[in-house]
């Protein structure tokens, strides 16, 4: 079994070392901060017009990149600069040890060393309150996959940090999921692929013993029951393109004190960020649905939500 996920990791490192851009995008700028005595790095970009206004607060996505990768491919993969740069974001992407995130299923290189990514988190969030002007009662987290498998960890345990989340590619870890309690009502979209062959839809174990996520429908309903959601507004299919996918939208508008849960199912959809560039080729991920743009649904998400 070893063998086999030593296999996998190879495979999927020769993908995205190839397939990605080592460098940022022009005007996303790299820093560190220390954390527990670690330095821990991370790319940020502010948006056209950040400080001419010294009155002036901004709303903070923080963007997490999946398993093997790092900030600098989750900004490629999302596009999000171009999309944070026009809605008025400022946007991060932290790198993660090892190139993973301690989520709850225990079972990544940063788990293995211990490593607080929500101490992390937390210290981003609070120096970019300070120093970069930012709104503390608009602040974001989404990320894919593993980076996906931490947003949720990050509501559960930054609930008093963060307005919304969001996760692709990715179901909630079932280690986490009878003990999350958020200190208050965290929005949360999903949107993951019905077709995915590494994070099972179904639920179970993800890519054969990397631990166990709840299906597709209980991680929905799990956070249904933690914003103590009324009834969904009926399902909307979206299906405008030509791409062996289709998506299936049901939204739970009316949530404990203004919260919101979107669940987006991508019929035939693989392990991937719709609308984005894939890091991994078709072969490995399966379809990429071309229906939404999980990047511009993220981002119109976030802005509708307050702490």
């Amino acid at each position: 079994m070893h063998i086999v996920r030593a296999a996998f990791a190879v495979v999927l490192v020769a993908v995205v070392t190839s397939g990605c851009r080592n460098r940022p995008d022009e005007g996303t700028e790299e820093a560190t901060i220390d954390v527990g005595g670690r330095e821990r790095s991370y790319l940020y970009r502010l948006p056209p017009g950040h400080g001419a206004d010294p009155t002036a607060t901004w709303p903070l996505a923080i963007l997490l990149h999946g398993q093997l990768g790092r900030g600098v491919n989750m900004e490629d993969q999302a596009h999000a600069s171009s999309v944070a740069d026009r809605e008025g974001f400022v946007v991060i992407y932290p790198d993660g040890v090892d190139r993973s995130w301690n989520d709850y299923r225990g079972v990544t290189k940063a788990s293995e060393q211990k490593v607080d990514d929500v101490a992390f988190i937390r210290a981003l969030v609070d120096r970019f309150v300070a120093e970069r002007e930012v709104d503390p009662k608009r602040v974001y987290v989404a990320g894919m996959s593993n980076g996906g498998m931490m947003s949720f960890r990050i509501a559960c345990e930054l609930g008093d940090r963060v307005a919304a989340i969001g996760a692709v590619g990715a179901l909630m870890p079932a280690n986490g999921a009878d003990t999350c309690a958020p200190a208050r009502p965290v929005s949360a979209m999903v949107i993951a692929g019905t077709e995915d062959p590494i994070v099972p839809y179904g639920g179970g174990t993800v890519a054969r013993d990397l631990g166990e996520v709840l299906s597709g429908d209980a991680t929905r309903a799990r956070w249904v029951t933690l914003n103590a959601c009324e009834p969904a507004d009926p399902p909307r299919t979206i299906d405008g393109r030509d791409d062996g996918t289709r998506v299936v939208e049901t939204r739970y508008p009316r949530c404990l004190e203004g919260s919101e849960v979107v669940f987006h199912a991508v019929e035939g959809g693989g392990h991937s960020w719709p609308s984005g560039d894939g890091a991994f080729p078709e072969i490995v991920t399966g379809k990429t649905s071309l229906d939404v743009d999980a990047t511009e649904e993220l981002f119109r998400f976030f802005a509708r939500h307050t702490r």
